[in-house]
């Protein structure tokens, strides 16, 4: 019996992770651009491609200030490193959307 509680709570938690999450917020583009960039310097195989191709979007983004923190990525991990930048090309994608770029030129 037990394990059927345990196992709907893991499903009921699974299903709610697989839901997109709350919107970043724009002002966090450029922030969070910089971290991705910083974070590419520690995943040697495919950091300089991705850091190459994330250099392009720093001219397009409004800079802000803000007193939040960016977001946060493990250094060296590439799972925390892809998991977050998945989620930030979603918002990036948006973004480019809403100001007429093209997110696929």
């Amino acid at each position: 019996m037990r394990r059927d509680k345990y196992s709907s709570c893991i499903n009921e938690i699974e299903t709610m992770l697989d839901k997109p999450g709350p919107p970043q917020d724009k002002n966090f583009l450029k922030i969070n651009l910089d971290e991705f960039l910083e974070a590419t310097k520690n995943l040697p195989d495919m950091g300089n491609t991705i850091r190459k191709n994330l250099e392009d979007f720093k001219t397009v983004l409004p800079n802000t200030m803000s007193t939040e923190h960016p977001i946060y990525i493990e250094e060296g991990n590439w799972d925390d490193f892809r998991r977050k930048l998945k989620e930030y090309l979603k918002v990036l994608k948006e973004f480019l959307v809403s100001r007429k770029f093209s997110p696929t030129s």
